[in-house]
């Protein structure tokens, strides 16, 4: 009877008190189609049979329900422990039932907006109303794109208004775990984290990026970002104001899209070194967005990724074309005040060959005059004297002539020894009104040639000369040297001279523009610091070796090929003048 316990607990037999027969009703529920004449002893073996099936169905139940409260169980204990990750990591949880709007929100998700769990109830209301007015459209549009099914999660970055009235950030995210048979959505499970913080920083960064954007749109240089390949990263302002586009227009550009083929075939291998990770400074011709040819002094560093690979590199650039116009200018001053004081020299020197010319001239006239016959030898004595005093002349008024010509910036071989003897032929004149002062020379002979504009190294001597001079008021010694060093691959030209010594607490300001320690209306200043830049344009370098109280010694160092270095004056592109 185990068996049909639950079946003959609940059957009502009315007025039917024997057993057999209540048996056969059982029976007959079980079995409705079973013989009503079936014995008493067929009845017990198929009720015994049915007991014993009836337990076994029983058993497998037992199993079954015990089997599912141990799934129930894991599952519980899982969610548990996914929701207690979730909340150790300061995500918030949520479970909305969309049906009915229920949803659960877990301790972490009240207290990431300062509430106690009895302080938030379990509607959707709750979320609803804490969300920031002018988040609201985007948030909901997110949200029904996804219970639409046409994105695969929801995510929304939104303020929630929190206990105390203020509003923190929240990186929400969302699934729809389950939808009812017509296909709406039924449980839909989520979290929520407190990204307050990485908006703070996130606007920190933003405004600082602003900051520098506002800095770098209004310095006077060019700045440009490149990937390897040549495509625009950034551009500040006077970039884009010098091509005459705006800043957008470099966006998905390639340097051979703006800059004139011409331009790029001659930077282009200064490019190819950046690419290898150097560092280079050249000048280049680049047209403006006007089509103008302009000189622009640019300065290439190469972008490192971490493990120190090349992948960008930045360009400064610089209009400079009004800077050298300056330059030369300045140059060409600094050479006509030093014409002056020459011209005073030559005066002196053009007068004894001119009293020569008149005083033979008046002589072979007045004889003439008189009737008187000049003999043939003597006139042949008197034009020869003529013609070389004459010479003479012409030879003085050359080199100055030469020396005064403004500079055509043209670069050629030329012999450093030569240079050293026109620049004496120069001021030569001179030497008779500096009172004992000796000048020497120590020329190294057979010196190779250097790739140099030969006016502009006659000025730098010319002004290491007179300034030896200044240094020297009674008197002294000026020794000129050249030489090679091979190892420098170089040709160098030094002015000694034995005057007072420069002090050492001016030595680093005497190559400034405007410094000077004669007296007001003997010099300007600028006569070493043009020299310098002279001696830069050329790739070399004019520096004070030493000094002390027996002299001072300038040194002129020229490479003998071109050389593009840190803070060269290497143009290119224009055929080696400009």
């Amino acid at each position: 009877m185990t068996g049909l316990a639950p079946i003959y607990r609940f059957t009502n037999f009315g007025t039917v008190t024997s057993l057999p027969q209540r048996m056969r009703i059982c029976y007959n529920i079980i079995m409705p189609q079973s013989d009503p004449e079936k014995s008493e002893d067929d009845l017990h073996a198929e009720v015994e049979q049915l007991r014993a099936a009836l337990i076994e169905k029983d058993a497998l139940i037992q199993r079954n329900i015990a089997e599912q409260m141990q799934a129930l169980a894991r599952l519980k204990e899982s969610e548990e422990r996914w929701q207690f990750a979730m909340e150790s990591a300061g995500h918030g949880v949520w479970d909305w039932d969309a049906t009915t709007n229920k949803v659960y929100y877990s301790h972490q998700w009240k207290a990431m907006l300062g509430y106690e769990d009895s302080e938030v109830g379990d509607t959707l209301w709750e979320w609803d109303s804490r969300l920031h007015p002018d988040d609201r459209e985007q948030t909901y549009t997110a949200l029904n794109q996804h219970l639409e099914g046409h994105s695969p999660l929801y995510v929304s970055e939104h303020r929630l208004r929190c206990k105390d009235g203020s509003y923190k950030w929240i990186y929400d995210r969302g699934k729809v775990m389950t939808r009812t048979p017509d296909g709406k959505p039924w449980r839909v499970l989520g979290t929520h984290t407190d990204i307050s913080e990485r908006k703070r920083i996130e606007e920190e960064l933003r405004a600082a990026r602003d900051q520098l954007n506002t800095i770098t749109d209004n310095i006077p240089v060019m700045i440009s970002h490149y990937t390897k390949n040549g495509d625009y990263l950034y551009v500040n302002e006077p970039t884009a104001r010098y091509f005459n586009k705006k800043k957008e227009d470099f966006v998905g550009k390639n340097v051979r899209d703006i800059a004139l083929k011409d331009a790029y075939e001659r930077a282009y291998p200064y490019i190819q070194r950046v690419l290898n990770g150097e560092k280079l400074t050249f000048q280049n011709v680049i047209p403006n967005g006007l089509g103008e040819p302009r000189l622009i002094h640019l300065h290439y560093s190469p972008q490192f990724d971490p493990q120190g690979k090349v992948i960008g590199y930045y360009a400064m650039s610089q209009d400079i074309t009004e800077q050298k116009a300056i330059e030369r200018a300045l140059i060409e001053a600094e050479k006509l005040a030093g014409i002056g004081t020459l011209a005073a020299g030559m005066a002196h020197e053009i007068n004894n060959p001119l009293q020569v010319i008149t005083g033979n001239v008046e002589s072979l006239l007045r004889r003439i005059k008189q009737g008187k016959q000049v003999e043939q030898e003597e006139l042949v004595r008197k034009l020869e004297t003529l013609h070389s005093n004459a010479w003479r002349i012409a030879a003085i008024v050359r080199s100055l002539l030469d020396y005064a010509r403004s500079s055509t910036n043209e670069a050629r071989p030329c012999s450093i020894n030569e240079i050293v003897k026109s620049a004496l032929t120069i001021v030569e004149h001179q030497f008779k009104s500096w009172a004992n002062i000796i000048i020497l020379t120590d020329l190294s002979p057979d010196l190779p040639p250097v790739t140099c504009d030969g006016n502009k190294i006659i000025q730098i001597l010319i002004n290491l000369l007179t300034n030896a001079r200044d240094a020297m008021p009674c008197g002294g010694q000026i020794t000129i040297q050249t030489g090679c060093q091979l190892s420098s691959n170089c040709v160098f030209l030094r002015v000694i001279d034995s005057g007072e010594g420069i002090p050492s607490d001016i030595q680093d300001r005497i190559f400034d523009p405007f410094f000077t320690t004669k007296p007001l209306g003997c010099g300007t200043g600028l006569g070493l610091a043009i020299a310098a830049g002279i001696a830069r344009a050329h790739g070399g370098t004019l520096f004070l070796e030493k000094s002390s109280k027996e002299g001072s010694v300038f040194t002129l160092q020229l490479p003998l090929s071109p050389k593009n270095s840190e803070g060269d004056d290497n143009t290119i592109g224009l055929s080696g003048r400009f």
